[in-house]
């Protein structure tokens, strides 16, 4: 196992070999890290530079010896003199401040020297060192500057908001930075952009970035974010200083979870996982706190509930280790977002209301409008709906909220307008639709869509709602707002079930069943269970009413495992009502049907966490009462295993008779992967691929559905041009295959 390790001195380049099973080729070593990021070893390493000096590296390394960072590096002078005592002490300066000392002029020297620490400073402690420097030494910026950033850092930012701070002072950055958090203004907004002209030492300079940065994200300006990382990047990109990469981290961070918000196409999670890990490496708690929750965010919305609670618990202690009472009051709505997310919806409200109650709160805009959000999505979950109502209303007449969250306050009152049946509610929300941009972006769109969608339910529109709601559906897949498809996929599916209810027309209970079987699929590549469980009980009472009892019962029985399996014992009792009135047929399908999806619509999407997309191996396609079916494998995929697997499968159903009369049909793991089975009155489908995949069932779906449409269908020659042409369109790249079958 590898445990030496070679690297060069930041200060003078020369090469550095220590072993870390070795003690004597390094002064020191003490172990870090936590579970996110492995073992890690903290490495002091001298070498001497010249008679009397020498060079300290202080080096981070991974359990194998592997390289991770440079965490500092300095000088350090054998003779006994006052730099002597001063370098002793700069390197018990506090990790978040310390690199700021290469500001220090001789006279700020001198009286470092000359304080009195502790042997191991505590947070306060090093409050009343800073605060005496700068009292003892008025005329000192860099002292008046550490005392301001330190109260930054440790929440005590009351002085420093009521102080008079000039631009050229270094203060002035700091002051832009905590003022954005109580209240981002526009004229503070316009202070923040303006310091990108203002004249300042290097570290300062990125401190003010640090600032438009912050504020930035509260404003959601991502033209302005993005300038401001392509100029940061440009100028101290590759600089190597330990202080100088870690702000160039923060401000990484902090672009990456501000394009995730605005609903970029680009990964963001990857590089704020990379500026959080590298946060904790160097141990700088302030970026810890503020990255780390904006990784835990993003990871909770992209449905990693266990890893964002990980992270947000790591967060916290270290907010209670700063006494930073803002940092433990936002991480605490974040945890409480976490808490709803894994069904712990009471818990989770009276968390939101402590939040909501504290000081803190209630002086900044965006806390408080993020904290009403989730307090009335609480109260939704628990069926308190006019609550939930009223705290929405209250919110959006609110001025200067931002566009982000008043959007998703919008959306959560059009879903209560449906559970509590109001078109006051929803003429309430057509009322209120903003007037700005976003409306003509396409989650613009799909907002609009989705507003007459529910107007078309309320007025019991089913076909309207249906037409409306795969408008949606198609936008959502363009612009990939895989998070909205689940909750459309069920209730497109509840719009043909009762379209059926009304005409009694068995196309529509069909529909049904292939919606439900994609929203379906979407909890799976979730793994989210409840749905999971739910949407597969809603598929037995299709089977019911389709005359199915065997199919039904394999899906109740389904239903119950998993419900069993996952301690859903509600949802065990019901299934297991279900199945006990099966024998007597004695099952209200359209109360049973009504109560399921009212149970199921507006309770937020789920999103699978990242995962490579399906891959499809092979497709055959046939025509109904002619010799046409062709069979095509992947270019890239490929084996002649799945060609024959599939040629196979093929071959039973078309002549052992294996097909459905019903087009209810299910799709199964096989041998050789998953299949998907798709039907249309002249086409029957079948694709082979590695897993259950959403985009490939709608895919397959889709292309059936067009064949039907298509005015040469009855000439073969035709035909498999067109059935190539949709192929390559939706899967890339396919090529026919011959192979016979073996009934011919």
């Amino acid at each position: 196992m590898k445990s030496t390790t070679t690297t060069r001195c930041k200060l003078c380049d020369e090469e550095i070999v220590f072993d870390i099973d070795d003690a004597s080729t390094y002064l020191s070593k003490t172990e870090t890290g936590n579970p996110l990021i492995g073992i890690l070893y903290t490495v002091r390493v001298e070498h001497r530079y010249k008679e009397g000096v020498a060079h300290i590296n202080v080096i981070v390394v991974d359990e194998r010896g592997e390289y991770r960072a440079h965490k500092d590096c300095y000088e350090e002078v054998k003779l006994e003199d006052p730099l002597t005592k001063y370098e002793e002490i700069v390197r018990q300066f506090p990790i978040e401040i310390r690199h700021f000392l290469s500001l220090a002029t001789p006279v700020d020297k001198f009286a470092i020297s000359n304080i009195t620490l502790p042997e191991s400073a505590e947070v306060s402690e090093w409050t009343e060192i800073l605060r005496s420097l700068r009292k003892e030494n008025p005329e000192s910026q860099l002292f008046s500057f550490l005392d301001s950033k330190w109260a930054s850092i440790t929440g005590r930012t009351e002085e420093l908001l009521e102080m008079s701070v000039e631009k050229d002072s270094w203060i002035y950055p700091v002051q832009i930075r905590v003022k954005g958090r109580k209240k981002l203004t526009p004229e503070l907004l316009e202070k923040t952009k303006e310091l990108t002209s203002l004249v300042y030492p290097d570290q300062i300079e990125l401190e003010a970035a640090l600032a438009q940065g912050e504020n930035y994200i509260r404003s959601v300006s991502m033209e302005d974010m993005e300038s401001l990382y392509q100029q940061m990047t440009e100028k101290w990109g590759h600089d190597t200083r330990v202080g100088i990469k870690t702000a160039m981290t923060f401000l990484q961070g902090m672009y990456w979870y501000l394009k995730y918000r605005v609903g970029t196409q680009e990964e963001s999670l990857k590089p704020l996982e990379t500026a959080f890990n590298f946060c904790q490496i160097v141990e700088n708690r302030e970026a810890i706190s503020m990255i780390g929750n904006l990784y835990a965010s993003v990871l909770r919305n992209k449905g990693e509930s266990e890893e964002a609670r990980k992270v947000l618990n790591l967060v916290l202690n270290v907010c209670r280790e700063l006494g930073d009472e803002r940092c433990q009051v936002v991480v605490s709505a974040n945890l409480s977002i976490v808490e709803f997310k894994q069904g712990l919806f009471e818990q989770s409200l009276e968390r939101t209301r402590w939040v909501y109650e504290h000081p803190i709160t209630q002086a900044d805009l965006y806390l408080r409008i993020t904290t009403l959000a989730n307090m009335a999505e609480s109260l939704f979950t628990l069926k308190r709906y006019r609550e939930a109502g009223e705290m929405c209303k209250n919110a959006l007449e609110i001025e200067n909220i931002p566009n982000d969250l008043y959007i998703g306050l919008l959306s959560k009152l059009k879903q209560i307008a449906v559970k509590t049946n109001s078109m006051s509610d929803i003429q309430w929300v057509k009322e209120h639709i903003p007037d700005n941009e976003y409306m003509s972006t396409p989650k613009g769109h799909r907002l609009l869509l989705d507003i007459k969608a529910v107007e078309a339910e309320l007025k019991r529109d089913w076909l309207t709602m249906v037409e409306l709601l795969k408008k949606e559906r198609e936008l959502a897949v363009e612009h990939n707002f895989m998070e909205d498809l689940n909750e459309i996929e069920f209730r497109i599916a509840e719009g043909y079930v009762m379209l059926y209810q009304e005409g009694h027309e068995v196309s529509h209970l069909h529909q049904a069943y292939k919606h439900l079987d994609l929203a379906k699929t979407l909890a799976l590549e979730a793994n989210y269970h409840p749905d999971i469980v739910k949407l597969t009980m809603i598929k037995g009472l299709v089977a019911v009413e389709a005359d199915m009892y065997d199919r039904a019962k394999a899906h109740f029985q389904e239903a119950f495992r998993l419900a069993e399996i996952h301690q859903l014992d509600d949802l065990a009792e019901e299934i297991r009502v279900y199945l006990s009135s099966l024998d007597s047929e004695d099952i209200k399908l359209e109360q049973d049907f009504q109560a399921q999806f009212d149970a199921l619509t507006g309770v937020g999407g789920i999103t699978a966490g990242e995962k490579e997309p399906g891959k499809v191996f092979a497709i055959w396609i046939s025509r109904e009462g002619s010799d046409f079916d062709m069979l095509l494998l992947s270019t890239t995929e490929r084996t002649v295993d799945h060609a024959m697997y599939l040629r196979g499968l093929a071959d039973l159903w078309q002549n052992l008779s294996l097909k459905i009369d019903s087009q209810i049909v299910e799709s199964f793991k096989g041998s050789c992967g998953h299949i998907i089975q798709e039907f249309t009155d002249d086409f029957k489908a079948l694709v082979l691929c590695n897993r259950m995949d959403y985009l490939a069932k709608r895919n397959i779906q889709d292309i059936i559905e067009r064949l039907e449409k298509f005015p040469l269908k009855e000439v073969d020659e035709e035909l498999s041009v067109k059935v190539l042409s949709e192929i390559e369109s939706k899967f890339g790249n396919f090529e026919p295959m011959e192979i016979k079958s073996d009934f011919e």
